[in-house]
Parts: structure tokens; sequence; C-alpha cells
């Protein structure tokens, strides 16, 4: 693991900028969350296609009342689902943002 960070690194050891964070494992972190991200919300969207299916199936559309707290419970994980893939991409995001900031606002001579 050690001999992977050190020889894939965008930046030398020698030549790295000093700072207060190492860029490849914020780079690393920040491909995790979206990919995680994207994993949910598939994972989500095949949960809630398998419960409407069955929800179709098992013929509780035509029962009336039954309908609503199953639609209520499918509509709660949608919901669980879509806050963690937005809140995943925005932790993805940010982490490049700063990133960006970080190298913007650093003198010429510390590149």
């Amino acid at each position: 693991m050690t001999e992977e960070i050190t020889n894939s690194e965008t930046f030398k050891e020698e030549e790295r900028p000093d700072t207060y964070h190492d860029p490849v494992r914020l780079d690393r972190i920040s491909s995790w969350a979206n990919i995680l991200s994207w994993i949910i919300l598939v994972v989500v969207v095949l949960f809630t296609l398998f419960n409407l299916y069955g929800l179709i199936q098992q013929g509780a559309l035509a029962a009336g009342a039954a309908i609503i707290p199953s639609i209520l419970s499918i509509s709660f994980i949608l919901l669980i689902g879509a806050f963690f893939f937005v809140v995943l991409q925005s932790i993805a995001e940010g982490l490049y943002l700063f990133r960006d900031i970080e190298d913007n606002l650093r003198p010429k001579n510390e590149k």
C-alpha cells in the first residue's frame, strides 16, 4: 500500500509543496465519495422499482387504503437515497473545489 502511494503520486516526494493535506489522499476520498454516491443511487432506484413491481403484483393498487402506507414507505426510501446522493456528490465536488482554491491562492514560487 505504501509503495502504491509513493509510486503513483502526481507529485514526487521532493517536489511536493509544503501543505497540511495530502493531495493524493484528498483525490482518493473525493473519488470514493463520487463512486459511492452513484452506487447508492442505483441501489435505491432498483430497490424502489422492485418494491413497486411487488406492490403491483400483489394487487395493492386496487385495495385502496392499503396503498398509502406502501407508497409513503417507498417515497421515504427514495428521499433518503437522494439525500445521501446529494451529500456525497457535494463532498466529492467540494474537495475538488477546495483543492483548486488552494492552488490558486498559493504563491507562484511555491507551486
